[in-house]
């Protein structure tokens, strides 16, 4: 069996206009920054239908080339549930995947996700986003990681990292690859199965994500999976979660100053999503929150402060469906509170917000059975 030094996944499904730059931009960073490895570049298809397939095998690139159509349960952790066996099989020191549909990626991303692999076994992407970009992970993964998990992971679940064979291992023998993280489900599976199984974590300095952008309204889906497999973690894990007094600050790796382009988002779908989810669990809402459901009803806002204990009383409950509204009217909220302010101001409430749940993170260790 052919054994390599340094594997790059590629996540694909219908990319034809874009995967042949991303697979230019990591060959370049190898050859300019890792020359002596051996190297494989392997897309993980999903069955795509367009011309994924043709442009990325006709990219000439110094590293060789794979084109795998992974098994199971379609979806995103699927294809890196392949990347994980290739890395484990290859016995591998560097790996790092990256988003198929990326416009900002560089040969220096390469190099930032893989250099702290010589002493972490997973790095985390640090990005400079859009303050409306990352809605699910600004208001419920990263305060989560930060508060219950007390790690300071900024992007818990950044499609672009980097890994070793021991993380690879980790993921693969823990993993209910017929739930949700055979979806989007995976990439906080990871950061929190990292945390949990007390991996050296490391953070890379990417600067902008420019990628496609979704509406915050469009992302059901995906929030289902996502805080699906969370609240999953948060449930079976008291003793460990329990272990955890302070929080680990975790180091970003290089500085790539890149500014995040500003795209528009419409309020008013946030709210639309609210008021249609108001008619459906008006009653379930008043009660896993009777202190706060008149003012969330009432007012229609949601603020940093009770935002904490709301999503605490979801997760104890086990509802993810039903928080769904509440998180769009939270974002709603955060569009009015953010958008008169500067980048960094706005940045400043998320990192406000994070330290208020790990302020009340003892209400939800407590509840939990």
């Amino acid at each position: 069996m052919v054994c390599y030094d340094f594997v790059v996944g590629i996540p694909c499904r219908n990319n034809e206009k874009t995967i042949a730059h991303v697979v230019k931009q990591a060959d370049l960073g190898i050859k300019q920054f890792f020359p002596k490895s051996k190297a494989l570049i392997v897309a993980l298809d999903g069955k795509s239908t367009d011309k994924t397939k043709e442009n990325f095998l006709t990219q000439e690139t110094s590293a060789e080339k794979d084109f795998v159509q992974y098994t199971g349960i379609s979806g995103k952790g699927s294809a890196l549930r392949k990347l994980f066996e290739i890395s484990v099989e290859n016995r591998a020191p560097l790996n790092i995947c990256l988003d198929s549909d990326l416009r900002s990626v560089s040969p220096l991303w390469v190099k930032n996700l893989a250099e702290p692999l010589k002493e972490a076994d997973y790095v985390t992407p640090f990005y400079n986003r859009y303050r409306y970009d990352g809605t699910i992970t600004n208001q419920i993964c990263f305060p989560l990681v930060y508060g219950v998990f007390c790690a300071g992971v900024r992007q818990p679940i950044g499609g672009d990292f980097g890994f070793t064979k021991k993380a690879a291992s980790v993921w693969l023998e823990n993993g209910d690859w017929e739930s949700d993280l055979a979806k989007f489900g995976i990439d906080i599976y990871m950061t929190t199965q990292a945390i949990l199984n007390r991996l050296e974590i490391k953070q890379a300095s990417l600067g902008a994500k420019i990628h496609g952008v979704k509406e915050p309204a469009g992302l059901t889906g995906m929030f289902r999976e996502v805080c699906g497999t969370l609240f999953s973690a948060i449930l079976t894990n008291k003793e460990k979660l329990s272990a955890f007094s302070t929080i680990k600050e975790v180091q970003v790796f290089g500085n790539i100053e890149q500014k995040a382009e500003p795209f528009e988002i419409t309020p008013e779908l946030l709210k639309k999503t609210f008021s249609e989810g108001k008619e459906k669990y008006l009653s379930l809402w008043e009660r896993l929150i009777p202190k706060h459901i008149k003012k969330v009803v009432g007012e229609e806002t949601i603020n940093s402060q009770i935002w904490p204990e709301i999503v605490y009383s979801f997760i104890t409950k086990g509802e993810v469906d039903s928080l769904l509204p509440l998180w769009a009217l939270r974002n709603h909220t955060y569009y009015f509170e953010s958008k008169d302010l500067t980048d960094n101001e706005a940045e400043e409430l998320i990192i406000e917000q994070a330290k208020m749940f790990f302020e009340k993170r003892d209400v939800l260790i407590g509840a939990l059975e």
